[in-house]
């Protein structure tokens, strides 16, 4: 199969210039926009080699956040690929993602005929729907949400006949209406099939009304194409996206170490973002592992186990045993399986939840660890602990984890409890409809 990469870029080129030769070595053809807002020759100058193994888009646009320019700007890497090609899938990333596993098993992970994308439809009593429902306009400089122009005199200039000619848009659409249309959501980042895409190109050039309806929309990057597919392929809830990405904490978090690493990965996530740039060297020992076929948590391709270990300089073991929700045949204490942003979780459904462990440990030192999707109330999570052996632990915070750590002269560890707070439900503090009671969301 021929897969092209589309690469969205701004300010992450240090992470974009070790990714393109593992996606190059993949077999994979890379593409990049780089928004007109800054300078291409210097982003291409911090690829440094690897800006010769990728394909600019020539006429690239201002890409504004929430906006439809990041539909512009998809569609532009879309066109300048179709040029190139033909191609069976598409693969849309942003510049600071990294593969998650190994060239070879990133080759394998797309080379199929399925669509590989996130789409949820919208109830339209969801408050989100009001970004669908509502007009908005963040593609200028007097309207945009995040960053201007850095034209120190743009503010001089801010209400130009651009603008104006907008607005006129939003008038014409306010009379009409927004096109009746169930919409569908999901990660703006996806691979898709050759037939998909001709599906959103076709639907986009003969439905004015759709298109217009979306570009004045908040954050169509996350909603249109969703949208498109959703109605017009497959009428149901697809949650297969390529990307990780935590929100754990309200907003992506950024890794810049080793230790940042996502220990939650599914089997669908084949690419991870967001990466730091500021570290060189933590990027080119990521980039290592995975040219070496491992992948990025170190390990072999597969599922990591739930059983890590590790022995230091003197000669201690260090064992981290992470706990995950059930991914069957969960019984009373837990929920049912969700998904946000393609990470899977169940909540804890009672206030005492027990995994069994059956380990015997030397002497050294033990972590558990508690991967969370959705973060919870501080003052809530400071009362939760874990209990090993009669050892009772607080729970501690650290990146999107929880964890509890003993020193020990040698252990047997047949089970291992989680004790929290008594559980809330969402109705009671912030009016939702949702009458569960709610603990941890914690990853499968």
């Amino acid at each position: 199969m021929r897969i092209a990469c589309l690469v969205l870029a701004y300010a992450a080129a240090p992470v974009l210039k070790v990714a393109i030769p593992l996606m190059r070595t993949a077999g994979f053809d890379v593409f990049v926009h780089v928004d007109a807002k800054l300078s291409r020759l210097d982003y291409a100058t911090g690829l440094g080699e690897s800006a010769a193994q990728c394909q600019f888009v020539e006429h690239p646009v201002r890409v504004y956040w929430g906006g439809y320019s990041m539909i512009q700007a998809e569609i532009g890497l879309i066109e300048t690929a179709r040029a190139a090609g033909p191609y069976d899938k598409y693969i849309l990333l942003s510049d600071d993602s990294l593969p998650a596993v190994p060239p070879l098993a990133l080759q394998a992970h797309f080379a199929n005929e399925e669509d590989q994308v996130a789409i949820h439809r919208q109830d339209q009593a969801s408050p989100f729907h009001a970004r669908y429902r509502d007009f908005f306009c963040y593609d200028h400089d007097a309207t945009s949400i995040r960053g201007r122009s850095g034209d120190r005199n743009s503010g001089l200039r801010l209400i130009d006949e651009d603008l104006e000619h907008k607005i006129a848009e939003i008038a014409v659409l306010r009379r009409i209406g927004k096109k009746e249309i169930p919409v569908y959501y999901g990660s703006q980042f996806w691979g898709l099939t050759s037939r998909s895409v001709d599906v959103l190109l076709d639907t986009l050039s003969s439905d004015l009304h759709l298109r217009k309806s979306f570009e004045y929309s908040a954050l169509p990057d996350e909603t249109m194409f969703q949208s498109i597919l959703g109605n017009y392929l497959y009428n149901r809830r697809l949650d297969s996206g390529p990307v990780y990405v935590d929100f754990s904490g309200g907003g992506p978090r950024v890794i810049s170490r080793i230790g940042d690493l996502p220990r939650d990965l599914q089997k669908s996530h084949a690419f991870i973002r967001k990466f730091s740039s500021r570290d060189p060297t933590f990027l080119q020992a990521v980039a290592f592992r995975l040219s070496s076929g491992l992948t990025i948590l170190g390990g072999p391709v597969g599922s990591p186990p739930p059983l890590q270990q590790t022995i230091d300089d003197l000669g201690r073991h260090h064992v981290v045993i992470r706990l995950c929700a059930p991914e069957r045949d969960p019984g009373p204490a837990w929920h049912g399986i969700e998904s946000f942003w393609g990470r899977r979780f169940r909540w804890t459904a009672s206030e005492r939840v027990t995994w069994e462990v059956n380990a015997s440990l030397p002497p050294g030192v033990l972590r558990f660890v508690i991967v969370t999707v959705i973060s919870c109330r501080s003052e809530w999570q400071c009362e939760c602990r874990l209990r090993c052996n009669d050892i009772s632990m607080p729970l501690q915070a650290a990146g999107g984890e929880f964890f509890a750590e003993i020193e020990h002269d040698g252990l047997q560890v047949d089970e291992v409890e989680l004790i929290t707070p008594a559980l809330i439900s969402p109705s009671e503090t912030s009016g939702s409809s949702d009458r569960r009671k709610l603990g941890l969301s914690i990853a499968l």
